[in-house]
């Protein structure tokens, strides 16, 4: 059973609903903190859902680093594992993190999905993570909305990320980038 026949399941049962829905966007390969990592499906809508899948292939071998990237930007997270690597992923991640379980159905080829616990809400995320999500031009476009205006085209974007971060309240700051997260076209996503 490879990622993707695990992807593949995922999105046509447990997400199907999100694709379709108009208030979410659910996106392949979503890049967090400035391409330091990239969560192998992301749910957006009124909050964000990151699920990272680790196969019977894979190995748990950046599961560590992953999750403290992925602890800084999103609400939920679901690591997506072969019965192989269960117990260690369960060992390695925070009692926040859902974990399923995607095993082989032999009578049809496919994959069986398995909840072995829901996600909680994280508390860790960082405003400057979250700001990092976004483009430079939605970052001024926020800014701008804020009310600091001037000389923010010039910036570059580490200067304007940081100036968004330490202005906003995270509530407000996680709004903003979801909605333009949605808004985004020419963005590889099911919609």
């Amino acid at each position: 059973m490879r990622d993707i026949d695990i992807r593949a399941k995922i999105k046509s049962t447990r997400l199907q609903k999100y694709i379709v829905d108009l208030d979410s966007k659910v996106v392949d390969e979503f890049c967090v903190s400035v391409g330091e990592a990239r969560m192998d499906i992301a749910v957006i809508n009124g909050s964000l859902h990151g699920y990272e899948i680790k196969s019977d292939c894979d190995t748990l071998y950046r599961l560590q680093s992953q999750i403290s990237t992925y602890s800084k930007t999103f609400d939920y997270l679901t690591i997506v594992t072969g019965r192989k690597h269960l117990e260690n992923v369960i060992e390695i991640i925070p009692q926040w993190c859902g974990v399923i379980v995607a095993t082989n159905n032999k009578t049809n080829n496919g994959v069986n999905l398995k909840t072995v616990r829901k996600p909680k809400i994280n508390h860790q995320v960082d405003n400057l993570s979250l700001a990092q999500l976004l483009w430079k031009d939605e970052t001024i476009q926020i800014l701008s909305t804020m009310g600091i205006k001037k000389g923010l085209s010039g910036k570059p974007k580490p200067v304007l990320w940081k100036l968004l971060a330490d202005n906003s309240s995270k509530k407000e700051l996680s709004a903003w980038v979801r909605e333009k997260l949605k808004l985004r076209l020419n963005w590889k996503s099911d919609q």
